[in-house]
């Protein structure tokens, strides 16, 4: 009978300590790495976009809820240059730096990983700019897609940057952040 109470009690207790199965790796897409966190699971994967500054980590807090109530594989990354991940060196000008050069990087990562099929793309801010591009342009994989305070697609209209450039001190931003 003692057997079966410990038996009993390590099938309660053990599920709490057990965390789910992280893989953290960087790979490379073309001469540089990119680091992407993956929790696996079972099902469509869901891809967690995080908004302009912030890198993956921004998502840590509810990861294992989700992987707990879903079961399915969870994805996170930083984009090239921010967090963990390298900066493409083959970028130059600033024109070379943007949201479709992002998409490129981001399609070869989750290609060599193997996550280059269906999935669920959930974002923060300014990387709901980077998944509506993504659904735009591969609308057969992506099955749904969750925008969390999302920055919409005309928000940098003209009438929005005269206002930014009448009330930025762009002097405060040189001076700080050389």
């Amino acid at each position: 009978m003692k057997n079966f109470y410990f038996k009993f009690l390590f099938a309660l207790i053990a599920p709490l300590s057990m965390n789910a199965q992280s893989q953290d790796t960087l790979v490379d897409v073309g001469g540089y790495k990119m680091h992407f966190n993956i929790i696996k699971g079972e099902g469509t994967p869901i891809l967690f976009e995080a908004g302009g500054g912030n890198d993956a980590s921004v998502w840590n807090g509810i990861l294992e809820k989700i992987h707990t109530v879903t079961g399915t594989t969870l994805i996170t990354y930083d984009r090239s240059g921010i967090g963990t991940s390298e900066l493409n060196p083959q970028l130059k000008n600033d024109a070379d730096f943007g949201i479709e050069n992002g998409i490129k990087e981001l399609e070869t990562g989750l290609s060599k990983l193997g996550y280059d099929k269906d999935i669920i793309l959930v974002s923060h801010s300014y990387g709901g700019l980077y998944n509506l591009l993504y659904t735009r342009k591969h609308p057969e994989k992506v099955k749904s897609i969750v925008l969390i305070d999302a920055t919409p697609i005309d928000f940098w209209n003209e009438e929005l940057l005269t206002m930014r450039d009448m009330n930025v001190d762009s002097q405060y931003y040189s001076k700080r952040y050389r």
